[in-house]
């Protein structure tokens, strides 16, 4: 596997609690990339299982960054794949697919891109498939890869 964050990151989250991940999830630390201020508020770059790449791909969907609900089924997929055995590749990719564009989104874009003609285009009977049984098909990515947050959580007088 080539370098990437995940190689900084998967040892940590195969070991880490419930209750450790559900705290990254909420205000990232041992999963920070990288921090920046706007005003008061601290915007967080936060690692989650979004690497792999489908090169196999016939369409690029792409958001613009993924959020906490993204961030956190990636994280809680992966790591359930690398707890069962399951190579780190073969744990990324399940992750992205299972998280991306995940939540109520996911159904409207599915929607969306019935409507125009997507799944026809691809032969499937609906593009819901790209999230499952022709998860080959689709690469999911975002802008900005990994979540960016905003958080309040310390006050500008009190910046690290």
């Amino acid at each position: 596997m080539p370098k990437t964050h995940a190689n900084d990151f998967l040892p940590w989250l195969k070991t880490a609690s419930d209750t450790e991940l559900k705290r990254e999830i909420d205000a990232p630390d041992a999963l920070l990339i990288d921090k920046a201020w706007q005003g008061s508020k601290r915007i967080d770059i936060a690692y989650a299982a979004f690497d792999h790449v489908t090169r196999t791909a016939k369409i690029v969907i792409v958001g613009i960054t993924p959020g906490r609900q993204q961030m956190a089924n990636a994280l809680q997929e992966c790591r359930r794949q690398l707890r069962s055995g399951a190579a780190a590749d073969v744990a990324l990719a399940a992750a992205k697919v299972h998280a991306s564009f995940s939540g109520p989104m996911r159904a409207n874009l599915v929607a969306m891109l019935d409507d125009i003609g997507v799944a026809q285009l691809l032969g499937l009977e609906s593009t819901a498939a790209l999230w499952g049984s022709a998860s080959d098909l689709a690469h999911f990515t975002s802008a900005l890869r990994y979540p960016v947050l905003s958080t309040e959580r310390i006050t500008p007088a009190r910046r690290p």
